[in-house]
């Protein structure tokens, strides 16, 4: 079982058009530090923006996340179009929630185009979308607020489609009235995402590691922007950032996973690698060396922790207050 990505901000997208905002507000102030703000225009939200991950190794992907409407028109008779699509590697469409009348239904598109029972939307909803993907059948179930609300199947044996890898979310006709969409706490997984929640903990200061150039100013510590940065001058230096704490639900059998992001890119063939590394106690633990993108250019990565690699275990609350992690610079 293994998450395949997480996104909790903006700036954590893989695109997203020019009107889509940063916002503090209407999230779940437990786990998440901003939303995800669509902007608006007109009955029609004037946004898009993209998700992608690498299909899982079974059959079955799920995709869980908060969406948060400010005014009627997500639940009125005017929603009458669809909230998402979701498609595979070679950019087929395989299934959107599609809206009517205010209410939301699970739609498979394959040989045929299959739509599910409708379910009346509420002003807050977390959407846990289940779908399996076989060489003769496509299904799709959804949740609401974690209660089983539509399903759709359609023969794939003529069009051949494959697991999703992508969600485009793309609000037409999402609201018969002007009104935002805040967004938050995207998961995408191989197993069962009810109830979950992705917790958002941002840095707070520097941690035991400050080689890089301006790691000593915790002014530069920012998750959105490119304006301050930290900045490799040689191999093998390393830089750490130590992070906010817990403030949400805790669970007896502990945490799914921790996911750090990094944006960086290159600045100089010496030292275009780094590598992503936990440090817990006096112990550094390394994970995957990524090779920088070229100077102009920031990328996005998402390293994954399934356990706590100092006890082979699911990370615990007390755990994740000493979290440092870094990353190391090589060639």
């Amino acid at each position: 079982m293994a998450v395949l990505r997480t996104v909790s901000k903006r700036s954590q997208l893989d695109s997203y058009g020019a009107s889509v905002l940063t916002s503090t507000s209407y999230r779940d102030a437990n786990y998440s530090t901003e939303s995800i703000d669509s902007g608006a225009s007109g009955t029609n939200l004037d946004y898009q923006f993209e998700i992608q991950w690498n299909a899982p190794v079974g059959d079955t992907t799920w995709i869980h996340f908060r969406v948060q409407n400010i005014s009627a028109g997500f639940v009125d008779g005017g929603a009458d179009g669809w909230l998402l699509e979701l498609d595979d590697a070679s950019d087929n469409e395989i299934g959107r929630i599609d809206l009517l009348n205010g209410a939301s239904a699970a739609q498979v598109i394959a040989d045929t185009t299959v739509t599910g029972n409708y379910e009346v939307n509420s002003l807050t909803v977390y959407f846990d979308i289940e779908v399996t993907v076989t060489a003769s059948t496509i299904t799709m179930n959804l949740y609401m607020n974690n209660v089983f609300v539509s399903t759709a199947s359609a023969a794939n044996t003529v069009s051949g489609y494959g697991k999703p890898v992508k969600m485009l979310v793309e609000g037409n006709d999402t609201s018969g009235v002007a009104g935002r969409m805040y967004y938050s706490e995207f998961i995408i997984a191989d197993e069962n995402t009810l109830g979950w929640h992705l917790a958002d903990l941002s840095h707070t200061s520097v941690g035991n590691y400050t080689d890089w150039a301006n790691s000593s100013a915790t002014t530069n510590i920012s998750d959105d922007t490119t304006a301050t940065s930290y900045t490799i001058s040689s191999e093998s230096q390393k830089f750490s950032t130590i992070y906010g704490s817990y403030n949400g639900d805790t669970e007896a059998e502990g945490f799914e996973v921790v996911s750090v992001h990094y944006h960086f890119q290159g600045a100089s063939s010496n030292t275009n690698k780094v590598t992503a590394f936990t440090r817990i106690g006096t112990t550094d633990y390394e994970d995957e060396q990524v090779t920088l993108a070229p100077i102009g250019t920031p990328s996005l990565h998402e390293v994954i922790i399934e356990q706590n690699p100092a006890t082979a275990s699911a990370w615990t609350t007390t755990e994740l207050g000493t979290l440092e992690v870094g990353l190391r610079s090589s060639s």
